[in-house]
């Protein structure tokens, strides 16, 4: 199973702890953080084709707000990952998250492991939710924040979805730590790059990590994103992509400057990030500095 976690940024009030597992079969997306807001309407969307994963989001603490409907506190809801942060012509609606701090644990899986019916429109819907699933998200999350080793991460990830079966939310048969065979190298090199965030690496970097040409390198990505369900894209668009949301994310804070932000996540300049956002169809970096949008207002 492949697994990364990154502490993103610590300024301060500000702190971001991300965690992600992957498999052939399911995703898990843990995040820890606080001064931070993050809005589904500005997270670059991916131009590929829909790839029909659902979102299982459970938040442990702080606020989810999709339209009209909120939850503050412990909450799950379901949605089309394809109508957010996947396929940009599937986007129909957005979420915000935001909280002091903001706890949760997203696990994804195909529709076709998902024991759970979508929303038609849409829309997230909220879960009538048994306690035994925000426990064992509680627990996950504390061994993503004592950093558990990579050794115990197949063995928690089968626990966690295991409670997940239980509660009716995923097939019965689904193994979520089913990884492809032949892919090793290119983990190992993703992994690194991730867990020193470095959403500015180039694919001569991967390349070289990987022992082999750039050419090849991008051949072998498509084929690790498709083993893992991910859309079909070139390395340079996925690092575009990633560099773009933890912009958006981290200009949220009262922390860090804009200068800081581009610094952080790897453009040369305040002026390059701003034409990013431009290129992106985002509002400037200073925009996401509002006071409306720190203090919770709608965006």
């Amino acid at each position: 199973m492949f697994v990364t976690k990154t502490t993103v940024a610590r300024k301060g009030s500000t702190e971001l702890l991300a965690h992600l597992a992957l498999s052939s079969s399911l995703r898990i997306v843990a995040v820890s953080r606080r001064g931070l807001r993050y809005n589904s309407a500005y997270a670059p969307a991916s131009s590929a084709e829909p790839t029909g994963w659902v979102a299982l989001h459970v938040v442990l603490d702080g606020t989810f707000a999709a339209g009209l409907e909120r939850s503050a506190g412990r909450a799950a809801w379901v949605y089309s990952e394809d109508d957010f942060e996947g396929c940009r012509s599937g986007r129909r609606h957005n979420f915000q998250t935001f909280g002091e701090p903001f706890w949760s644990v997203t696990v994804l899986a195909h529709e076709t492991q998902c024991a759970l019916t979508l929303p038609p429109d849409g829309t997230p819907r909220q879960l009538v939710t048994p306690a035994s699933i925000f426990v064992a998200c509680e627990r996950y999350l504390e061994a993503v924040e004592r950093r558990m080793p990579s050794s115990e991460s197949a063995a928690a990830t089968r626990a966690l979805c295991d409670v997940f079966k239980l509660a009716g939310w995923l097939a019965s048969d689904l193994d979520p730590v089913v990884q492809p065979i032949g892919h090793a190298r290119i983990s190992a090199a993703i992994g690194q790059i991730i867990g020193r965030f470095d959403p500015s690496a180039q694919l001569a970097e991967l390349a070289e990590r990987m022992e082999t040409t750039p050419r090849r390198a991008d051949r072998v990505l498509r084929v690790w994103l498709a083993a893992h369900g991910l859309p079909d894209e070139s390395w340079r668009v996925v690092t575009r992509r990633w560099r773009l949301k933890m912009a958006v994310l981290m200009c949220s804070s009262r922390d860090y400057s804009v200068t800081e932000v581009a610094k952080l996540v790897g453009y040369t300049s305040t002026n390059s990030m701003t034409n990013a956002f431009a290129a992106a169809q985002l509002p400037p970096p200073s925009w996401f500095r509002s006071p409306d949008l720190l203090a919770g207002g709608s965006a």
